[in-house]
């Protein structure tokens, strides 16, 4: 397991990599002009602004040149000043928050890392319960559900969840309301009585000592992580049922092959006696001494039928008593026979 998440982490710079590449390669199909249009007000009053960002910015050279300027950016000349480059933490400047990248995230990552830790438990863990259940009633009725669950978390998007959760939870029943806390709780922690210690608003107000603060942060946050949490939960179903039914099923051919039911010799009748389940190939059932029409070895008859290897541990275990070792066939008619 650890060897997996070393090789995943170790494939994200080269995920990043092509994702930016396929990005740059879209985004060259547009004219310089409809790349810049959102960066430039009032167009196209302001069309002179246009061919200044354009050399600026160096949308008129190749779009490899561009590519590595995005990079590592663009030193001034005459200042000497580095202008742009993602390597160097210069996201660049967003227009829909109106301030830069660097300073949306600073700001915006303490929430979605403290969602993203509450979220991981419930994710794992009832994925995986739902994938076992699955798996224990195979065919059975919560199998079923659980397929259908799966087809349909897989495909419902997840905003539109999100959106139907608000208006069933939020709009009709009042049971949660979005944001991260109530008013009241709001001024608390504006207030300077209490101290931001991780920016972590949960972590925070345990370390504050306020368990209602604690307790509301966490309500408000039921709804994004069932947001968060149905989709991994159809993966993680899917998966987990796949593994256990082809892990029980290794067990059950290792037991058949191994023969764990196996034979039991009796001196007293000098006869090898097998106990094979219904549901295991490969298992013997034994019978009367060797005679005619059979191959000896050890003092058994083998049938010219071919025998497993759970089979011939089994002879090996009789011995020298006398006795014959058929092939047992569970899928017989009469639910398990010899040939």
């Amino acid at each position: 397991m650890v060897n997996y998440i070393i090789r995943r982490l170790l494939l994200v710079p080269v995920l990043l990599f092509g994702v930016t590449i396929l990005i740059f390669l879209m985004m060259s199909f547009l004219q310089p002009v409809e790349r810049l249009a959102l960066y430039v007000r009032d167009f196209p009053k302001n069309e002179n602004a246009i061919p200044a960002l354009i050399r600026k910015y160096d949308f008129d050279k190749p779009i490899y040149v561009q590519y590595w300027n995005w990079l590592v950016g663009k030193v001034d000349q005459a200042t000497g000043v580095r202008a742009g480059g993602v390597l160097f933490g210069k996201f660049g400047y967003s227009r829909s928050a109106s301030q830069p990248v660097a300073e949306l995230i600073q700001r915006r990552f303490p929430a979605t890392l403290d969602l993203a830790i509450w979220t991981a438990a419930p994710m794992i863990l009832v994925g995986i319960w739902l994938g076992v259940q699955a798996a224990v009633h195979h065919n059975g009725l919560i199998d079923q559900a659980a397929r259908v669950f799966s087809i349909v978390g897989t495909s419902l998007p997840t905003f539109v969840f999100g959106l139907l959760l608000l208006m069933i939870f939020y709009a009709n029943l009042h049971w949660f309301s979005p944001g991260r806390l109530s008013d009241d709780f709001n001024r608390v922690i504006e207030s300077d009585a209490f101290h931001n210690y991780t920016s972590l608003l949960t972590f925070d107000a345990l370390l504050n000592g306020r368990f209602d603060i604690f307790i509301d942060a966490l309500r408000h946050m039921v709804m994004p992580i069932l947001t968060l949490s149905y989709i991994s939960w159809a993966t993680f179903l899917r998966v987990t049922r796949f593994h256990a039914r082809d892990l029980a099923h290794g067990i059950r051919h290792h037991r058949a092959r191994q023969g764990t039911d196996g034979a039991r010799c009796h001196p007293q009748t000098r006869q090898a006696q097998c106990h094979a389940p219904r549901d295991h190939a490969g298992g013997l059932q034994c019978g009367r001494p060797a005679g005619r029409g059979g191959h000896h070895r050890n003092g058994l008859q083998l049938s010219r039928h071919r025998i497993g290897l759970g089979a011939r541990r089994h002879i090996s275990r009789c011995g020298g008593h006398a006795g014959v070792c058929h092939v047992y066939r569970p899928d017989s008619d009469r639910g398990g026979a010899c040939d």
